[in-house]
């Protein structure tokens, strides 16, 4: 007797229910990878990444032969070395903001409570943003020396923070795999719809 009244609330139930589905797969924004090929003078073909976002398309070179991964919710991109010794991290938006030089120093130092910071410095990417660099030396878990290199760089989209953290002993071999990432990158901001 009451089989149409529980028919129609569990039809509105299952209408919300997808409604709500469909209004949440739209909110997701998009954070996908992509590469396209184009000629350089002095290089030949290169291959070019280009990360999508719903505000921006950022472009970087990783190193030859380097794989890469992307992780939506964390807004990163991992970037690993042929052999797997080294990872150069680039998280998008971070949290750090690049106004304040000490206000940024310290954040660092924040995070680095025991590291001494050995090297500061500003480098300049493909986009022309003047990056904030920092090299951090620190004792690990296990007694090992690690030196672990940051570059901050701000964009209208907030600041975008590369990482890699390498023993001391091998670190002058593998920072130039951070900063040519990071003097690669160049972004653009677009509209969604131009996605």
């Amino acid at each position: 007797m009451n089989s149409p009244k529980i028919l129609k609330q569990c039809g509105c139930f299952c209408l919300s229910l997808f409604l709500l589905i469909c209004t949440a797969s739209a909110l997701e924004e998009r954070f996908y990878v992509a590469t396209d090929t184009y000629k350089n003078g002095e290089e030949g073909e290169v291959t070019r990444y280009s990360l999508f976002t719903d505000s921006a398309r950022i472009f970087f070179r990783p190193p030859y032969k380097w794989k890469l991964s992307t992780n939506v919710e964390q807004r990163t991109v991992l970037f690993l070395s042929p052999n797997q010794s080294v990872a150069v991290k680039m998280q998008i938006e971070s949290n750090v903001s690049c106004e304040n030089l000490d206000e940024l120093r310290n954040a660092v130092k924040s995070r680095y409570v025991n590291g001494i910071i050995t090297d500061e410095s500003t480098i300049y990417t493909a986009g022309g943003n003047a990056a904030l660099r920092f090299d951090i030396q620190w004792i690990n878990d296990f007694k090992i020396s690690v030196t672990t290199r940051l570059i901050f760089v701000p964009t209208q989209i907030g600041t975008v923070e590369f990482s890699m953290a390498t023993g001391s002993s091998n670190f002058e071999a593998n920072a130039k795999a951070i900063d040519n990432i990071a003097s690669s990158f160049r972004l653009e901001s677009v509209r969604a719809k131009e996605l």
